[in-house]
């Protein structure tokens, strides 16, 4: 009796756990909020934006990359609000797993803003995704732009800010990373960036009067019309071109989770998946009896086309199956193991 009460304490335990580490921690926000408090502010449902971030050390995020819009019409350019959708006004902000669009500016960082934090979030259909004015410190990571019509992220009179492993398409007018007017020392690295493939200019642009800027390893995509390059005007960002047809790089409309390939399969097969947006995703292998046999994939990832191979030399033949859990979608297929 001793080790059965033991054993549920123990379970129950491990269940208050797991409730908490999912729980949203702090206060929830609405349209047209300002925070004035430091602390953890998180987005309940959907909303329209004019969300400003007046005091330092906030935290805002959502737990399922949730929206904030303006919502102008973005086929007619009329918009039914100017303002920025998020604005920051004070130092040393962070500002997580967010989709920002239908936005004039998605971000705002005013001027003199310093530590600014923007990381696994989604800009779509901006004018501009994010705008920063004479801050520093800045670091905008891990996220996507897709169909931002000016600028994907405009640096003006800003320097020592970081852009590390972001994604850029561009479907319309616009360029990529834009430094002018003395934007000094920033660093450019690892980012992949499409400038479009209409009316387009340049993944990454860095006016003639901006000095010191670095990075490497970032990629520059165009179409297969020629349509891709830089203008970096000396300064030492090392990317690559690559060009390569339209549809090659479509961002998905929707979640998708393929057929595995070859199926059936001894002992190796690959999992193919696609994110419309950024998200926090989880591929699980499963027994026919439903008892979790590994997890292949626990991470925040980019939109995009995914893949992963799943190697079953230690499994006995049998029916399994894979499931994919991102953006508050699950999706489960089977697959069949023959040795």
């Amino acid at each position: 009796m001793k080790k059965r009460n033991i054993f549920l304490v123990i379970l129950i335990s491990l269940i208050l756990i797991n409730t908490v580490s999912f729980a949203q921690i702090g206060t929830p926000i609405s349209e047209g909020c300002t925070i004035t408090e430091p602390g953890w502010y998180y987005l309940e449902n959907k909303i329209l934006g004019n969300v400003i971030i007046d005091a330092k050390n906030v935290f805002l995020y959502s737990m399922n990359n949730l929206q904030i819009a303006t919502g102008y019409t973005y086929d007619s350019t009329q918009y039914n609000n100017d303002k920025p959708a998020i604005i920051v006004k004070k130092d040393s902000c962070t500002i997580k797993s967010i989709s920002v669009a239908w936005s004039k500016i998605g971000v705002l960082i005013e001027p003199g803003v310093v530590g600014t934090k923007i990381m696994y979030c989604d800009f779509r259909e901006n004018y501009t995704g994010i705008k920063m004015d004479n801050v520093s410190d800045t670091e905008i990571t891990d996220c996507d732009f897709a169909a931002n019509r000016d600028y994907a992220v405009y640096l003006n009179q800003s320097s020592h800010n970081k852009l590390l492993r972001n994604v850029f398409v561009s479907t319309h007018l616009g360029d990529g990373f834009v430094l002018k007017n003395h934007s000094d020392y920033n660093e450019i690295s690892k980012n992949t960036l499409n400038e479009g493939w209409l009316i387009q200019y340049y993944g990454i642009y860095i006016g003639d009067s901006c000095t010191g800027n670095f990075g490497e390893d970032n990629t520059v995509i165009g179409d297969k019309k020629g349509n891709y390059g830089c203008d970096i005007n000396g300064n030492d960002v090392n990317y690559t071109s690559t060009a390569i047809d339209d549809d090659q790089y479509t961002i998905p409309q929707e979640f998708i989770l393929n057929q595995n390939y070859p199926n059936p399969f001894n002992p190796e097969t690959t999992i193919e998946y696609s994110l419309p947006a950024s998200a926090y995703v989880i591929i699980t292998i499963y027994d026919i009896k439903g008892r979790r046999i590994k997890t292949l994939v626990d991470e925040f990832q980019n939109s995009g086309k995914h893949s992963i191979q799943f190697r079953a030399e230690n499994l006995p033949t049998g029916k399994y199956f894979y499931q994919l859990n991102a953006g508050g979608n699950i999706f489960t297929k089977s697959m069949l193991l023959i040795k």
